[in-house]
């Protein structure tokens, strides 16, 4: 990006090694990263003055506010900090679901949920899911079919964010047995790159 936070029109694609349009193509006059992108790529985004405390995704983008967490001695920190894997399925896949689906805000400015934090459920006062009749959003088998929207866990099961009997207001986690055959899964574990995403020890340990 520029000076004035535009996103350039071409970027490059590591797996095939070759520059390719970017999603602003055509209309980088009008990008802004801070409005269409900075949500899922920074903690603790601020959508009044367009900042974030830290850079990247962190532990708080998962777990939610850590100050008490951090503050607090050994033993006693297991309960002062969201732990997604001991949430309801529905809450949990809201963890990833607030940047891994496509919809809008309540007042419709920004295509990420507001006031979001992990544990809330990702309901109308934060989000609302794309329209099943948004086909550009939606394949007619009921899965995502924008990029970004699936998260990939491993050969040993995939977690993948998708709706439960057809309704897309509905975030479920479903498990799939492997990747292949299964479309465009984003973000195998095995990958450095999205370690961060898992935790180490899951990258290492496929089954758990």
């Amino acid at each position: 990006m520029d000076k004035n936070w535009r996103i350039q029109p071409a970027q490059w694609n590591f797996e095939s090694k070759q520059w390719g349009k970017s999603p602003t193509f055509g209309k980088v006059e009008k990008s802004d990263w801070r409005k269409e992108c900075a949500q899922c790529h920074v903690v603790g985004f601020n959508p009044e003055t367009l900042t974030w405390v830290e850079d990247g995704f962190g532990c708080e983008s998962c777990h939610g506010p850590g100050g008490r967490h951090a503050a607090a001695d050994g033993a006693k920190r297991a309960g002062t900090i969201i732990n997604p894997s001991k949430l309801p399925c529905g809450i949990a896949a809201a963890v990833c679901g607030q940047c891994h689906t496509r919809g809008k805000s309540p007042d419709g400015k920004w295509s990420h949920p507001i006031g979001f934090k992990p544990g809330d459920d990702l309901g109308p006062q934060h989000f609302t899911i794309a329209p099943k009749s948004d086909d550009k959003a939606w394949w007619p088998s009921g899965n995502m079919r924008q990029c970004g929207t699936r998260v990939g866990l491993g050969d040993s099961g995939t977690l993948v964010l998708g709706t439960r009997g057809g309704d897309s207001g509905t975030l479920v986690l479903r498990m799939l047995s492997s990747f292949t055959g299964t479309g465009n899964l984003g973000h195998p574990c095995q990958r450095p790159i999205n370690a961060r995403c898992v935790h180490a020890e899951m990258t290492r340990n496929l089954s758990a």
